[in-house]
């Protein structure tokens, strides 16, 4: 029978029909608006905090001065002067931590044509 036919829409019934009442603008707004706006600024704040680290860890990296180590003993000492230190004063429950120390001496390269730090 004719009443248990579902009805066609054109397009022009359509339109009409879901623009009743409403700009074709606030249809498409609807309720995805808040979560799609703290998406994006989420977004931001992050891209911001991205762009602040690596300014931060580029800013450190360009003001770093060559130099040069030396473990254990002073630049102008020979290999067998190389000194390190044992601690064994640390002790819990009558269980003694060994702690071995090296020293590091570190000189500063003043250009880089320096011999020194070849």
């Amino acid at each position: 029978s004719n009443s248990d036919r579902i009805p066609l829409l054109t397009a022009n019934s359509c339109t009409s029909a879901c623009t009743k009442g409403r700009s074709a603008a606030a249809m498409t707004k609807g309720p995805r608006v808040i979560p799609m706006t703290c998406t994006m600024l989420v977004g931001l704040v992050l891209v911001a905090l991205c762009w602040m680290m690596f300014h931060k860890e580029y800013s450190f990296h360009h003001d770093q001065l060559p130099g040069m180590c030396s473990d254990a003993r002073l630049h102008n000492e020979a290999m067998t002067k190389a000194r390190f230190f044992i601690d064994d004063t640390a002790q819990t429950h009558g269980v003694v931590t060994l702690r071995c120390s090296i020293p590091v001496h570190v000189y500063p390269c003043a250009d880089d044509n320096s011999t020194f730090c070849a």
